[in-house]
């Protein structure tokens, strides 16, 4: 049976509850539900987060927030179950195959998370492979993940130390390189480059920037 929900005359539909007919489309008929004047919204379900038994032991609220607050932003995502582990050695890692990623809890960032997560959807959505690659999309994807600054993206110095005033540039730049693939294979050169150029000009003296936990 679909689960529906009827707010102020507004019929919100999940998309789990909706088969499809060979030919496309719903195999479900709203005509039943529906009166004249009404409307139907079909809601996107949220990925399923499941945690290790070690990450069970480490994590806080303020991961799990973080957590649910990036996954709103990988729609490839929704409705399936996601693991996430912890790690000590690295910032964080992924197994797309069995849609794993792991976590370093301490310090976490959501460019962190929202580069294990794109490691997830990498290979669809015309997501290329490869670190630079994945910190390329994950930036261009939301502001959100401009929290810190890209691991394998080569950086300068003055871009590093001073990532919040950089940050809204450097997307900008990872943006202008994704549609530049279009056109042209050696597009991380490009950006690279452009990110060199972009170490030397002063700062942007910006507000400072604010994530929701």
């Amino acid at each position: 049976m679909p689960r529906i929900c009827k707010v102020r005359g507004i019929f919100l539909i999940t998309e789990e509850s909706l088969g499809s007919s060979p030919a496309g489309g719903f195999l479900f008929s709203t005509k039943r539900f529906l009166s004249r004047g009404q409307r139907i919204i079909f809601l996107p379900i949220m990925p399923i987060l499941q945690y290790t038994s070690v990450m069970k032991k480490r994590l806080s609220q303020r991961a799990v927030l973080m957590l649910q607050a990036s996954l709103r932003h990988f729609p490839e995502l929704s409705g399936k179950t996601i693991t996430v582990g912890y790690t000590r050695a690295h910032l964080g890692s992924a197994i797309r195959e069995q849609l794993i990623i792991r976590l370093r809890v301490r310090k976490l960032c959501y460019n962190t998370i929202g580069h294990e997560l794109t490691h997830l959807v990498q290979g669809t959505g015309g997501i290329p492979e490869g670190e630079k690659q994945c910190d390329i999309w994950t930036l261009a994807r939301s502001p959100l993940f401009c929290d810190d600054a890209p691991t394998y993206l080569k950086l300068p110095s003055q871009l590093r130390s001073n990532w919040p005033q950089y940050a809204m540039p450097v997307r900008e730049l990872c943006l202008q390189a994704i549609e530049l693939r279009k056109f042209h294979r050696n597009y991380i050169q490009w950006l690279e480059r452009e990110l060199s150029k972009l170490g030397k000009e002063q700062p942007q003296r910006t507000g400072q920037m604010s994530f929701a936990f």
